[in-house]
């Protein structure tokens, strides 16, 4: 058993949602914060391998005082992973075939394939690696309000 001045009373769970605000806001909020408020104002507690419904990322970014809108094509976006528009950073969510769920991460640059095809690279503050994938499932855009 844990002694009580070691347990933490509402232990959050932070799931690549909540590290990827937590990262892009510097120092502003942890983690945590974004836990707390998505329980608090959403009513769910999400887990820390996934749980966060995406219909629900523009919400949580606006904890952390950002404006955050879905972007319907790749169409819109710089070769450094900004968007075309306003260049804001953008967020990217995949599926991740060895967890089985959508992963959200940092979108860092884009290239368009001789083939057809899109890669997508990315920083992940979860796991704190660079990536890539051609499989995007959401790509967000996201600035200061």
């Amino acid at each position: 058993m844990i002694p009580p001045q070691f347990q933490q009373p509402h232990p959050c769970k932070p799931s690549c949602v909540f590290n990827v605000f937590d990262y892009l806001d510097g120092s502003r909020h942890d983690a945590c914060f974004y836990y707390e408020q998505t329980k608090a104002n959403l009513g769910y507690e999400p887990l820390s391998n996934g749980g966060v419904r995406t219909r629900d990322i523009p919400t949580i970014g606006s904890y952390g005082g950002f404006n955050v809108q879905e972007m319907g094509s790749t169409a819109h976006l710089r070769s450094n992973g900004r968007s075309y528009y306003g260049n804001n950073q953008v967020i990217m969510s995949f599926y991740d075939s060895a967890t089985r769920i959508d992963h959200l991460t940092v979108l860092t640059g884009v290239t368009n394939n001789a083939d057809g095809t899109t890669t997508f690279y990315y920083y992940d503050p979860t796991n704190n690696v660079n990536g890539s994938t051609q499989q995007a499932t959401g790509l967000y855009e996201v600035s200061n309000r």
